[in-house]
């Protein structure tokens, strides 16, 4: 072991010289090969390439955000559903900017952005929870601007057998300047699951 460094050492000093180069002439012989010409032609090449590399990236962040979002949504609409289909009193319903946990509009603000904002405001232009006598016929929806029901009544429309609906609109808003190919920069993604009423 003690031996073997400068042996091979002695070895390469010989060739180097026997051949008579060196490292620092290996260099030169580099930087020669490497013409103003073709250090020019890379940066066009580049110049040329970068705007479809931005737009792949782009397009990774901006579609990958909006797919984590659709999972986490489409998940919390289920829940929310399934809470509403056990869960009848009008008390499991709120129309506050931030609804408390035990209401169904509190139950869809579980999902949050990865900055800890809610995904989904608690307006009726986000969140629409209709109650249904059959897969078509509508019997109540809750108004989150009056705090009541309409056409008919929870009573009345709430019971076992009967479908509920929640449907959401989640607006995407475009994290890179890729967001432009949508009208205003945002996109609409409705989510909704329908359940039978088991109380």
């Amino acid at each position: 072991m003690t031996l073997l460094g400068p042996l091979t050492a002695s070895i390469f000093r010989g060739l180097g010289r026997s051949a008579g180069c060196s490292v620092a002439r290996l260099a030169a012989l580099a930087r020669s090969c490497l013409t103003r010409g073709d250090r020019g032609g890379a940066v066009v090449e580049l110049a040329l390439l970068m705007p479809f590399l931005s737009l792949i990236l782009f397009g990774v962040l901006d579609f990958g955000t909006l797919y984590l979002n659709d999972m986490q949504l489409t998940d919390t609409v289920a829940a929310a559903t399934r809470f509403a289909s056990l869960n009848s009193a009008t008390s499991f319903f709120g129309n506050a900017s931030s609804a408390p946990f035990n209401t169904i509009q509190g139950q869809l603000q579980l999902a949050k952005s990865p900055t800890g904002t809610t995904l989904i405001p608690n307006n009726d232009a986000h969140i629409r929870i209709t109650y249904l006598l059959n897969a078509s016929t509508e019997c109540t929806h809750y108004v989150a601007l009056n705090n009541t029901f309409t056409p008919g009544t929870l009573a009345t429309c709430d019971v076992n057998g009967n479908l509920v609906t929640v449907l959401i609109t989640y607006t995407f808003a475009s994290l890179t300047p890729l967001g432009a190919i949508f009208p205003g920069g945002v996109f609409t993604l409705p989510i909704s699951t329908t359940m039978v009423v088991a109380q």
